[in-house]
């Protein structure tokens, strides 16, 4: 039910923002937004890891971000289309949205059933672990697990520059309004071309080396942003930036899966989002007070050397019984 009630909120709040008649409203319509994802993302992570065996995890979480990213392709293509040859009404273009978001509950209500996972026990535990679970009876491990990822994660989102910011990067060059949605799309093309082989690189050579490549990633297009000089670069970089979220997206979920034991996985999505949320929302804030306080340069700059320190520590933090049961579960 807490994937319905998200869903359902989202898409009402989204839905609503073409009615906004202040910058007040819309900031409460995207909080509600962001409650809604709030409540339907952990629970959603949550039934597809019971819904496949570890060694797939990574392939199945990055499928479901493909598949995210595509919507999103669709939905900014329509958007541009009517932009382009219907209306110039950004109101009504953001009406338009609550039909997607009302098949989506639909099919959520009619066609999707919560269930125990129905995979035999050897499929679903974690190799070289005990229990039902299928994880140490230990949960002082899971935490040292957990730390050893969420401090790391929380360093490298703080230095992250979100989509958004990116694109006002993007827009700079472009200078159009009706080109925003197919900068959007462009930029989840990358993402929808990068999710699903950096699921099967995460299952192959271990969740957090892939997750670590995507980071470097990032951080060296952080780099490029600081330095781009011309139009063409920075609109080359902003698709790049699609690359770490398609190679990292999938193994971040895979990875938190792990740790997790069986019982507590939803609880365990929920403090992953959470953190990336807050600390996502603090990166914010220090890109745009340093870009308006110093430049652009040394806001990129700045978010560089903490992604490369995001890395540094996710490669010191991996505890060594985890990346043991990487490589035998591959």
């Amino acid at each position: 039910p807490f994937v319905v009630w998200g869903y359902s909120l989202s898409t009402v709040a989204r839905t609503l923002i073409a009615a906004a008649a202040s910058p007040l409203h819309v900031f409460g319509l995207r909080l509600a937004d962001r409650v809604g994802k709030g409540l339907r993302t952990s629970p959603r992570d949550a039934l597809i890891a019971a819904a496949v065996p570890s060694e797939f995890r990574g392939r199945a979480f990055s499928v479901q971000r493909a598949m995210d990213h595509t919507g999103a392709i669709l939905g900014s293509l329509v958007a541009a289309a009517a932009l382009f040859w219907w209306t110039d009404d950004l109101r009504l273009v953001f009406w338009m949205m609550a039909v997607p978001g009302v098949l989506a509950v639909l099919v959520l209500v009619l066609a999707v059933r919560e269930e125990d996972s129905d995979l035999p026990a050897a499929l679903t535990a974690e190799p070289g672990k005990s229990g039902k679970s299928g994880k140490p009876d230990t949960p002082a491990a899971s935490r040292r697990e957990a730390l050893g990822f969420l401090a790391p994660l929380s360093v490298f989102t703080l230095g992250r520059a979100s989509d958004a910011f990116l694109l006002l990067a993007a827009y700079d060059v472009v200078q159009d309004k009706r080109m925003l949605p197919l900068l959007w799309a462009a930029l989840h093309a990358v993402k929808v071309g990068a999710s699903i082989p950096g699921g099967v690189l995460a299952d192959r050579i271990g969740r957090r080396r892939a997750i670590g490549i995507g980071w470097f990633v990032s951080a060296a297009i952080l780099a490029g942003f600081a330095f781009a000089a011309s139009p063409l670069a920075i609109l080359l970089l902003f698709l790049a930036h699609g690359l770490h979220h398609g190679l990292s997206e999938g193994p971040e979920r895979a990875l938190v899966a792990q740790f997790a034991p069986r019982g507590a996985r939803g609880t365990a999505f929920g403090v992953y989002h959470v953190t990336a949320g807050i600390v996502a929302l603090a990166g914010s804030l220090l890109y745009g007070g340093l870009w308006d306080l110093a430049s652009r340069r040394v806001a990129f700059l700045a978010g560089t050397g903490l992604a490369t320190l995001g890395v540094v520590l996710l490669l010191a933090l991996a505890p060594r019984s985890a990346a043991a049961s990487l490589k035998t579960s591959i």
